[in-house]
């Protein structure tokens, strides 16, 4: 189904305009010679590439999917008219298209590359005529249908339909309960296209068809014959037509709809039969609404109930992946209700949903044609008049160059890190931009749904007698697809929800304040901008909250702002705040004449000196445009002279925090509008500028000494820690108990420490030059008794820790026997410095009333709420925690009236989180090992007290094993085990951000001290593979932190290696720093970024990236290639930088 995004202005938008010379094409600001489209498999007389794209070995999506592996995401074919299900043009050219930047700059041309040739496809008349999915871009009627049913997608409308899904999925599991009785295996398709059918009835037309629980449904019945005949499907359609016929005329006499459901959204086929477009003023025609109402029964139900099936035949195949979700899913919620609020935490449920439209996507491909009459361009391509684009989503992902190993069910490619390295345009399931998936949201939705509900209750499985064949009668249709489903035992230990009933959903507006005599009188202007309706439900709440304040408050359309000449107010006189969406990065239809108003003098002159906050709408699965329209009212408003009160919000509709986000940002701006006025912060208000800290429960073992819980118990804590990893920085890696091999110093200097460390890799885990170790240490004994000593805690304790309320990400096992000792050394990070939220709880705490005070005092805000240094004259927080470096033990030690639990200060801590080392070997040079150079960290801080790194110091103390202190394990210093303190270790893909290029081009590598260690590994990854144009710009003080020498001065000898080094401290030597011998190398580094060298910088990223970073820029200025050379190799990923903060004390 297609979505209506934003009307195009080709005049406005420089992007969109016409192609007017098909000899140049436009890249990275360089015109250069546009070439004609690759040609695909050589065609046949008469048949052209029919025989490429049919035959017994698969369906259409499987042969274009062949092809694009052959030959590559861009390539012209020969289709004879009408040979194929595919809307092509009759004289036009037919083009292949998989590749994402190709795609993105399509998207991108809306006016340019258009869907044109449905209208005469046999489809369309297999559909019943036109409705969203089948009418064409120069169709007035798409457009008009699209903005009377848009608004039923709203947020509010997804959280209405929320509740019928989670009330039909209910139904669906008793389904798989009463199917699967006594192992009986279960028909997955048949049984999920009516799962999906009862849902597109109550959500779309307020119908319960009842079909899971056997009721008969004539038109279902006939939709699945549809690959047989289509003419039963159009009997069906036309069944349905007269029946909603006579419903209308039924509806108009009684003033009312009978498909219509009681609640606040109006479902689809109230809308079409009662509300006109907002732009023309006209309701749909009747027969357009018959053919919209085909439309979504058909679109509705099949291509969702298609991924579903697939989602759990893909889960079914991994019983990996069903862990995780069931993990997940109890950890969120437990035995308790899946909420919305829920949902939208389920982060590992909605990889697993992507991963399996990117590898099974029901809609295998889509079609944009350019003009028929003239000649454009895409990308440096001449597009001949008429071509028609195949945009094969199947080929797009499982595109090899876009997806490593694409047939691998892997849902850790949409982890954040992962999915920001690839382009926005390489996951398509839904389509983009003005013509994406009407319902996207809504079937991403049933998915999530589907798979944490089903997946708490079963184990699946696929049976033996399963035997998937794929047809395409509209979407994609897998049959033959049996799973077995076992119910789930009862855990004899379940994870505690994160989510617990009282902090479920977050508060719809900030405590009530009531009237505030500063703000009496004053103007509120709140202005919107939404197709939809979630935009203006926000701005709704700030006009509320507005009024609550005794402030005069109005709401207008961002448009009416233009067309009524509202004054915004100016000044002290009030506040205008804009809530605005954005529609593939266009304004909504009611905001485009403000933004086309923005340009004008007018403009500058009206906003001019107004105190203003803006609140977004967006959805990251349009991550190309997510945001952009907000973000250009807030730049513009600003560079027009408006004075911004906060930084614009986010809210993100597709993670299902979009509310709550919205409510932090309007505590914000409520707080600065108060400070502005010189109006006091309420408690209430206050109260919810502070995150809630978790409060543990710990309960004692009188009886039991560290040293005596046995290895069994041990072991299982191990794997409940490393489980509770693997929702936050383990998700996708594989952790080990490492064996350090070798642990020697590489200084001569005494009052330094870097260690060379080697770690044995067991079976099974690998490494690329050019990766990090991840390590997880511990805290330092004389800071783990100093804070165990201010709880009142035994050396040898032995505690069982529950969490008492609120939600933690820490990795402390929970119900367990464990050692006090390793609660604090290994679970929490104990020398970060104090927080705001810390010092307000503890000033609940104190029973001295001046300790109480000071300690609101240093947590309160300053006018910009954000707790870092600002300049000037700094706040109490910034004087005493900030600049003095305080940790939290420091507080409570110097606040010694604070009376506060164990637990409760467990919950103040933030958990424990592992260091990244670059790992300074090859495989190629060293299989089985991985080696490190870590800079030990100790100093002093302004109050005195020694700080040691955390993870340097645990792992220099690694000799061969760390040994327990002897007040924790007095007889068994080895603990237990006998293994000594555990050193948990991975893996850390850096993926294609610090790679070596596959080709043989040049090297270059810039790394002063520790930073040479992935330069090291290059190294020995490139002479291995006899590859010798490398050139490493080394910087260290003086010869006794000379890393490597040795090493480093034979590479150079024997011509692997042009080496550079700056002394920075060496006595009769100038003071030099890599950048310098990097500009005496001018012509060196000219002459190798011209033969397509890559340059590496790793190192501080506080000054030495940054002066390297510019001196390369200047030298390849200077040169004649720009300035933005080396902005333009990095975007090419042939400028590289893996830097580090600065540590301070």
């Amino acid at each position: 189904m297609d979505k209506l995004l934003s009307d195009t202005n080709p005049s406005t938008n420089p992007s969109m305009a016409e192609d007017t010379n098909p000899s140049m094409a436009k890249g990275d600001g360089v015109s250069t010679e546009v070439v004609p489209i690759p040609s695909g498999p050589p065609p046949l007389p008469f048949l052209g590439n029919l025989r490429d794209l049919t035959g017994p070995d698969g369906g259409l999506h499987e042969h274009i999917t062949r092809l694009v592996s052959e030959y590559g995401g861009l390539f012209s074919l020969q289709i004879p008219s009408g040979l194929i299900n595919l809307p092509t043009a009759k004289f036009g050219g037919t083009v292949v298209l998989a590749d994402p930047e190709l795609l993105g700059e399509l998207f991108q041309r809306p006016d340019v590359f258009q869907k044109r040739l449905f209208k005469h496809s046999a489809i369309r008349q297999g559909l019943g005529g036109q409705g969203l999915f089948t009418t064409d871009d120069d169709e007035p009627i798409h457009d008009q249908a699209a903005r009377v049913l848009l608004p039923a997608f709203s947020m509010r409308g997804m959280q209405e339909y929320f509740e019928m899904i989670k009330e039909t999925t209910a139904v669906l599991q008793q389904q798989f309960i009463e199917q699967g009785a006594a192992g009986a295996a279960v028909d997955l398709h048949p049984l999920l296209s009516r799962y999906t059918f009862d849902i597109i009835g109550k959500v779309g037309f307020g119908r319960d068809f009842s079909s899971l629980t056997g009721r008969p449904c004539s038109f279902l019945d006939r939709f699945q014959e549809f690959s047989e005949s289509s003419l039963r499907l159009q009997q069906g359609i036309g069944g349905f037509s007269g029946a909603f016929k006579t419903s209308k005329a039924v509806a108009a006499a009684a003033g009312g709809c009978p498909f219509a459901k009681k609640g606040i959204v109006k479902d689809m086929a109230t809308r079409m039969l009662t509300e006109p477009d907002p732009e023309t003023g006209e309701l749909l025609p009747d027969d357009n609404i018959v053919n919209q109402a085909a439309t979504f029964l058909i679109a509705g139900h099949d291509s969702t109930s298609t991924a579903i099936t697939m989602l759990l035949y893909h889960v079914a195949q991994s019983p990996d992946v069903e862990e995780r979700v069931y993990n997940e899913v109890m950890s969120v919620v437990g035995d308790g209700p899946i909420t919305w609020d829920a949902l939208g935490k389920m982060k590992y449920c909605t990889q697993v949903v992507k991963e399996n439209l990117r590898l099974f996507s029901p809609a295998a491909q889509f079609v944009k044609t350019s003009p028929p009459d003239q000649t454009v361009t895409l990308g440096r391509y001449v597009v001949p008049p008429g071509t028609s684009f195949v945009c094969s989503t199947w080929g797009l992902h499982r595109n090899r160059d876009v997806y490593p190993d694409p047939l691998k069910f892997d849902p850790d490619r949409w982890s954040d890190e992962n999915a920001a390295k690839r382009s926005p345009y390489a996951w398509l399931p839904f389509s983009y931009g003005k013509r994406g998936c009407i319902g996207q949201q809504l079937s991403l939705i049933e998915q999530r749904v589907c798979l944490a509900s089903l997946v708490r209750k079963f184990h699946f499985r696929v049976d033996l007698s399963t035997k998937l064949e794929v047809t395409a009668p509209l979407f994609l249709d897998p049959q033959g697809i049996f799973l077995k489903c076992v119910p789930r035992a009862e855990p004899v230990e379940r994870p505690l929800p994160s989510v617990l009933p009282a902090a479920a959903t977050a508060p719809s507006q900030p405590a009530d304040v009531g009237e505030v005599e500063a703000l009496k009188g004053k103007r509120l202007v709140v202005l919107f901008g939404s197709n939809m309706g979630s935009a203006e439900d926000f701005a709704d709440r700030t006009l509320t909250t507005g009024k609550g304040f005794g402030m005069v408050a109005e709401k207008h359309s961002l448009d009416k702002l233009v067309t009524a000449k509202v004054m915004l107010p100016k000044g002290e006189d009030g506040l205008v705040i804009v809530v605005t969406s954005v529609y593939n990065g266009q304004p909504p239809d009611n905001a485009r004449r403000f933004a086309a108003w923005l340009d004008t003098p007018d403009a500058a002159a009206a906003v001019e000196g107004v105190r203003f906050a803006v609140f977004g709408c967006g959805n990251k699965q349009w991550a190309a445009t997510y945001m952009q329209f907000p973000r250009t009212v807030s730049e513009t408003l600003e560079s027009l002279g408006g004075l911004p009160m906060v930084p614009m919000g986010e809210g993100d509709m597709d993670s299902g925090e979009a509310e709550l986000s919205f409510t932090r940002w309007q505590v914000s701006l409520v707080v600065a509008l108060l400070q502005a006025h010189g109006a006091r912060i309420p408690d209430g208000i206050k109260e919810t500028l502070y995150p809630k800290l978790p409060v543990y429960s710990i309960f004692h073992k009188v009886d039991a000494k560290a040293e005596e819980i046995p290895v069994a118990t041990l072991e299982a804590n191990l794997q409940e820690a490393k489980r509770q990893a693997l929702r936050t920085f383990l998700a996708g890696n594989q952790a080990f108990l490492a064996e350090v091999s070798c642990n020697r110093e590489q200084l001569a200097a005494p009052d330094r420490s870097t260690r060379h460390i080697e770690v044995a890799l067991p079976d099974g885990v690998s490494y690329a030059a050019g990766d990090h170790l991840g390590v997880v240490g511990g805290n330092p004994d004389e800071v783990v008794f100093a804070y165990m000593d201010r709880l009142g805690l035994a050396r040898d304790a032995v505690v069982r820790i529950e969490l008492e309320e609120g939600s933690s990400s820490s990795t402390v096992p929970l119900g367990r026997n464990v050692a006090a000792y390793a609660v604090l050394a290994y679970h929490f990070e104990l020398q970060q410095l104090a927080s705001r939220a810390q010092l307000y709880a503890l000033s609940k705490l104190a029973c001295e009333p001046a300790e109480a005070e000071h300690l609101r005092t240093l947590a309160d805000f300053g006018r910009d709420n954000s707790g870092e240094v600002q300049g000037g004259s700094p706040d109490a927080f910034e004087r005493y925690v900030l600049q003095s470096r305080r940790t939290l033990l420091e507080v409570l030690q110097e606040h010694p009236s604070v009376e506060v639990s164990a637990g409760a200060v467990l919950g103040m801590l933030p958990p424990m989180k592992p260091r990244y080392y670059s790992i300074s070997s090859s495989p190629k040079h060293s299989p089985g090992v991985a080696t490190v150079s870590v800079s030990v960290v100790q100093g002093t801080s302004p109050t005195g007290r020694r700080h040691l790194g955390l993870c340097s110091n645990y792992l220099k103390a690694q000799a061969c094993q760390k040994s327990f202190p002897p007040s924790v394990m007095p007889s068994l210093p080895g603990g237990p085990s006998g293994k000594g303190m555990p050193l948990f270790t991975f893996v850390k893909d850096t993926g294609s951000s610090f790679r070596l290029p596959q080709s043989d081009v040049p090297v270059i590598m810039v790394g002063p001290g520790t930073g040479v260690a992935p330069m090291r590994g290059f190294i020995q990854d490139r002479v291995a593979d006899g590859r010798r144009e490398n050139v490493l710009f080394f910087g260290c003080r003086d010869e006794s932190d000379y890393l490597f020498k040795d090493e480093l001065q034979a590479w150079e000898a024997d011509g692997s290696l042009k080496l550079f080094v700056a002394f920075s401290r060496k006595e009769g030597t100038p003071k030099t720093y890599v950048q310098h011998l990097v500009e005496q190398e001018k012509a060196l580094m000219v002459e190798l970024v011209m033969k397509g060298a890559h340059v590496y910088v790793c190192g501080d990223a506080s000054k030495m990236a940054p002066d390297v970073k510019a001196t390369v820029a200047r030298l390849l200025s200077e040169a004649g290639h720009g300035e933005d050379c080396v902005d333009r190799m990095a975007a090419e990923g042939r400028y590289c930088e893996d830097v580090w903060a600065a540590q301070s004390f």
